[in-house]
């Protein structure tokens, strides 16, 4: 039995199964793979194998459930299923979040295919958290939740999917979990965003999938609770003296602290940024139409 499915027929994640739900009963077979191969309209999100409907009919008293094609227990072990419901959910409730922040905006949970797998990519996807698909008026954000990005070359695979199968202007987001595998911390900044007091942002050293990620025209955030940390580029570089000019200042702090500068690139940090400065937002103000950045101006 299994607690989430997804639905090959409307691509879509299965949250609950009542009587008399429009779903099929049975493996309710379907062209769903690729040039039209049949398989089981439902697949078990831990396994990836075919489900079968069980207990639609409003008149039947038996709970109505999935099972598997076998008959047997899914055979995932009880920490993947746990692990696979934890993400699930974390990706579920972001997507409640997207729709409050944008009403009539279509905020769908798709998983994204392998074009060179049997059945379109879905058992392949098995186990990993569907993806966030904002449709808004003039562009496509994919949104995927990963606890740790694939290989650069997975990325940049991954990224080409996402295009082939939503166009080539969709927009593929990374949502990471702040982890130290993948947080490298590199120092703190002292900042002055535009129109707000100034601030302390921590600064982290990305790592070569980060920079795939960029590289290929998505974007990289940190997803801790309800708190997402947005990245800019921070480029540091050091000014050297110009003829007639004096820098010996008399202050200590001075003389140790005048040369050394900083510029940043955003809304994504270009590639050749030294290190990545990280905003932290709420969900709820970065849902909230609001634009931020980092002033570019440094505090001194």
């Amino acid at each position: 039995m299994s607690d989430r499915v997804w639905d090959r027929k409307t691509q879509q994640l299965i949250e609950s199964l009542h009587k008399g739900s429009e779903l099929e009963t049975g493996l309710a077979r379907g062209p769903y793979g690729v040039a039209g191969q049949v398989c089981g309209r439902y697949m078990c999100r831990y396994y990836g194998q075919d489900l079968i409907a069980r207990a639609l009919s409003p008149t039947t008293s038996t709970r109505p459930h999935f099972r598997h094609e076998s008959g047997w227990e899914c055979p995932a072990s009880h920490e993947r299923r746990r692990n696979t419901d934890l993400e699930d959910q974390v990706v579920v409730n972001l997507r409640a979040v997207l729709v409050r922040a944008w009403p009539g905006v279509p905020v769908d949970l798709v998983l994204v295919r392998a074009p060179e797998a049997v059945d379109g990519g879905m058992s392949a996807a098995a186990g990993q958290p569907p993806a966030i698909v904002v449709c808004g008026p003039e562009q496509t954000v994919i949104v995927e939740r990963v606890r740790t990005l694939p290989g650069g070359d997975q990325v940049r695979a991954r990224s080409r999917t996402v295009r082939a199968q939503f166009g080539p202007r969709a927009v593929h987001v990374w949502f990471l979990t702040k982890d130290p595998m993948q947080f490298a911390h590199r120092g703190r900044l002292p900042v002055k965003p535009r129109g707000r007091d100034k601030a302390v942002h921590a600064t982290v050293a990305p790592t070569a999938e980060q920079l795939a990620v960029i590289a290929s025209g998505g974007g990289v955030y940190w997803l801790d609770g309800q708190q997402v940390h947005v990245p800019y580029g921070v480029h540091d570089f050091v000014h050297e003296p110009e003829e007639g000019e004096d820098w010996d200042f008399p202050e200590a702090w001075k003389r140790r602290g005048w040369p050394n500068d900083w510029r940043i690139s955003h809304p994504v940090p270009a590639p050749d940024a030294t290190r990545w400065g990280l905003v932290p937002l709420s969900l709820h103000q970065m849902t909230g139409g609001r634009r931020c950045s980092a002033c570019a101006k440094r505090v001194r």
